[in-house]
């Protein structure tokens, strides 16, 4: 990266098209009167994603920056073809188009490294999950008109030695959808969605979106010596919800995992061998695998992995 002192503008603009046709009988079953679902998609989008920005950089060391940019993404196939178990059949989901804005610091020395970075992501339509899932336990996703991540990402690394760097980073984020309509299946009613059931909706309000942490932080230690590599990583990740309306029975609990990786290269004239270890979840960690009330805590698995790399010279 070119740290030379002064005033640097920049700016990008990606255009994308995409196109969806479908068409014949999916295989999700809706209602004894419908059958299976018909699929009939006939979809194009022209996606145009600008983005622009200022930095400047003081005293070789300090680099301060501002951007903005706006991204735009289409459904993907599942959200076409699952929509019919919460919309009407006369639907389509929409795009999402995102408004992203960020400012930032960095210094960079030889044996100190450390950033800060705020952002406020402002989303339109963003397709988010619901809790439910289809027939074949994949995730829904659905509209929400307005929503918006903001929050601060840290970082810091700092190389004690020549054989030894500790480094750091953190985000702390807020994820909210703005005037959330929960949508409630009634088996009293009638009609185009979840199968030939009805529903009603109950006015949330602002909620917290669905599979967003308020808090994600890890740490990392890093030990060279020779041929000798050892490298120790934790993460944290705080408490998140499996639906967007914030039910503690919906909840997926706060958890730490650690996983050390361990090398050793053996050389000699003409090749080297690398053997190397992995352990995910170092300590077991106990986590619940899914944010179902009732369940008890299912401990994660802890896989070990061996590799080997020879190398001829």
């Amino acid at each position: 990266m070119d740290r030379s002192p002064g005033l640097r503008l920049f700016g990008d603009l990606q255009y994308r098209y995409v196109s969806y046709q479908a068409w014949g009988v999916n295989d999700n079953f809706v209602s004894e009167e419908v059958g299976m679902q018909p699929i009939d998609v006939d979809k194009t989008y022209h996606f145009f994603n600008p983005r622009a920005g200022i930095s400047y950089t003081l005293a070789e060391r300090n680099n301060f920056y501002f951007s903005f940019a706006v991204a735009q993404k289409e459904p993907t196939r599942d959200d076409f073809t699952n929509l019919h178990m919460f919309a009407e059949a006369s639907t389509y989901p929409s795009s999402e188009k995102l408004y992203d804005w960020e400012l930032g610091y960095q210094y960079t020395a030889p044996r100190l490294s450390l950033g800060v970075n705020f952002y406020y992501m402002k989303y339109k339509d963003q397709l988010v999950p619901t809790g439910r899932i289809n027939d074949g336990y994949d995730a829904l996703n659905d509209n929400v008109p307005d929503s918006y991540r903001r929050g601060v990402e840290l970082s810091a690394s700092w190389r004690a030695t020549g054989w030894f760097t500790v480094g750091a980073n953190a985000t702390f984020s807020q994820n909210r959808i703005e005037n959330y309509t929960h949508r409630v299946v009634d088996y009293g009613l009638t009609g185009d969605v979840a199968g030939y059931y009805g529903y009603h909706t109950v006015e949330m309000g602002t909620t917290r979106l669905s599979y967003s942490p308020k808090t994600i932080a890890a740490l990392f230690l890093d030990f060279h010596h020779k041929g000798f590599e050892a490298v120790f990583h934790t993460q944290y990740v705080s408490k998140q919800y499996f639906t967007n309306y914030e039910s503690p029975n919906m909840m997926l609990d706060a958890y730490c995992a650690d996983q050390p990786n361990l090398a050793c290269t053996f050389r000699t004239a003409r090749r080297s061998v690398r053997l190397g270890l992995m352990v995910n979840n170092l300590f077991n960690t106990s986590t619940r695998a899914t944010a179902t009330d009732g369940r008890k805590p299912m401990k994660a698995r802890r896989p070990i992995t061996l590799s080997t790399s020879p190398r001829l010279r």
